[in-house]
């Protein structure tokens, strides 16, 4: 009982985040391309080595912290998606 109570729970809330990241994507300004400062993006190519990887991590890291509630938002469904997911094959095992 608890179980589904949590998958129910985990799932709502999976629904209720990705609609407010919807919400903030659509309603953002920022033009396809450009970061908030309205910088350029580049991609990075390929990683090769270690230190490079090291370094691409830290850059995304930065990017997560500079990117709002939007990127939170998405990151707070997928996680409850996944807590619902988990919590509705345990229920499945119990049963």
């Amino acid at each position: 009982m608890l179980l589904s109570v949590l998958t129910w729970t985990a799932l709502g809330m999976s629904v209720v985040a990705f609609v407010v990241f919807v919400y903030l994507t659509v309603r953002s300004t920022v033009g396809k391309g450009k970061d908030r400062d309205g910088v350029e993006l580049q991609p990075h190519g390929a990683l090769s080595d270690i230190t490079e990887l090291a370094k691409a991590l830290g850059e995304l890291t930065n990017s997560f912290q500079k990117a709002g509630p939007a990127l939170s938002a998405l990151v707070a469904s997928i996680l409850f998606f996944l807590i619902a997911t988990l919590g509705a094959g345990l229920d499945k095992i119990a049963k």
